[in-house]
């Protein structure tokens, strides 16, 4: 449970230091009086809209500027987003409203993302608290919400999708409202990709399309990788009296996974899950401290095989280099081999019982880890696990920590 905890809590911190870190990256925007202002961007982790976005132009010793909605046309970061002020009304009704049908607007200005630009048709999106709603700009003409509303009426459950009515108006002014066209309308979801593929139809000069800057940057991929496992054994109790070391093993894991990012235009935050096996070794020969007082040899091998999720951040994060700190949590699954507790000359131990009975075959630990990131394929990190138990047992009891220093190769 404290793992959990711990795993919980950075996740949490990790969160919320990459929603609050700045990350300028290349833009422009361009004024009320239509001049293009170059210079870096404050690009974060949004979840939704921002309603301001911080602004640096050319120059070391440029100031910050917060831009708004009302004092900019538009605003670009350069290969990665693409917003565009927008005055006017917004639905203000909840999806799922229980209170009947809502029909009310607010009148308010915002950030409208660019998804995708064509001859005939624009789509935006604009996602609050509330919900996410897309607006669309047809022949240059204003902006306007495509409307969808969902709410509870007499026990009933109601869809009204409008958004379908106002398409098909588009279509046919736009001359492609044909019978193919017209089913793929009435079977379209309100949604990014759904909206999208209709744009596409609707559009004529498709090459134009800039679906928008976007350079296509995956959100996850896979790695592998190799590298040593340390593992620091300590033993404690009768056995440690008895005078059994404290040992340190260094051998080989290897590892693999998946790494997804949730913006993989910015990739300021990572979470991955890891998978691989490690092997560990505890070898003493040692003579006895106690009765009677014989030489002893103490030896296993623990073959991990583990899981850890984990969750990255990028302290430093250009696209050639990348260093990163990280949290997460191990679970093991442990399969002890080259068991033997005995005296060196061979003859079996004198004590009642042997410990490899009361072996633990599952553990948990905290893990935390940094790395750099190279090119965005040759990651070189090193980890930290707290300490697990191998054996309770008040007599043989066996504690591990470990250290992993590695290198992966990602897929991307």
């Amino acid at each position: 449970m404290k793992h959990l905890l711990f795993f919980l809590t950075a996740l949490l911190f990790i969160s919320f230091s990459a929603f609050a870190q700045s990350n300028y990256q290349p833009g422009y925007y361009i004024s009320l009086k239509g001049d293009t202002v170059r210079g870096s961007v404050d690009y974060r982790e949004w979840s939704t809209n921002p309603e301001s976005i911080n602004f640096k132009g050319a120059g070391n010793n440029a100031a910050t500027q917060r831009l708004l909605p009302a004092s900019v046309r538009s605003i670009c970061i350069k290969n990665i987003d693409y917003y565009q002020s927008y005055s006017g009304n917004v639905s203000a009704d909840v999806l799922g409203n229980t209170n009947g049908r809502d029909t009310s607007f607010t009148t308010k200005s915002i950030f409208l993302k660019s998804i995708i630009n064509g001859d005939k048709l624009n789509l935006y999106e604009y996602r609050d608290a509330d919900k996410t709603r897309y607006f669309v700009a047809a022949n240059g003409q204003e902006i306007t919400e495509l409307i969808y509303r969902s709410y509870q009426l007499n026990d009933q459950s109601i869809d009204e999708r409008t958004y379908r009515k106002q398409l098909s108006i588009i279509a046919a002014n736009n001359n492609k409202l044909n019978s193919e066209v017209n089913n793929h309308i009435q079977r379209t979801e309100y949604n990014a990709d759904a909206l999208t593929r209709l744009v596409k139809e609707i559009n004529t000069n498709n090459i134009s399309l800039s679906a928008n800057i976007n350079t296509g940057r995956k959100s996850a991929y896979f790695f592998a990788g190799t590298g040593v496992n340390i593992i620091m054994f300590r033993t404690d109790g009768g056995v440690t009296t008895a005078g059994a070391p404290n040992k340190t093993s260094v051998l080989p894991v290897i590892t693999g996974g998946l790494n997804v990012y949730p913006n993989p235009h910015t990739r300021q935050l990572a979470l991955r899950v890891e998978t691989g096996v490690g092997i560990g070794r505890y070898s003493a020969a040692y003579t006895s401290k106690v009765s009677p007082y014989n030489d002893a040899v103490f030896n296993f091998t623990e073959v991990n095989f583990f899981l850890a999720p984990q969750i990255l951040y990028n302290v430093y994060n250009q696209n050639n280099f990348k260093f990163f700190i990280g949290a997460g949590l191990q679970a093991s699954l442990i399969n002890y081999t080259n068991k033997a507790f005995r005296n060196a000359d061979g003859s079996p131990s004198t004590l009642s019982y042997q410990p490899f009975g009361l072996f633990i075959k599952t553990a948990t630990a905290s893990l935390f880890k940094a790395g750099i990131l190279i090119r965005n394929k040759i990651e070189l990190n090193a980890g930290y696990l707290t300490e697990s138990d191998i054996c309770k047992d008040p007599y043989y009891r066996i504690t591990a920590t470990g250290v992993q220093i590695g290198i992966n190769y990602h897929f991307e």
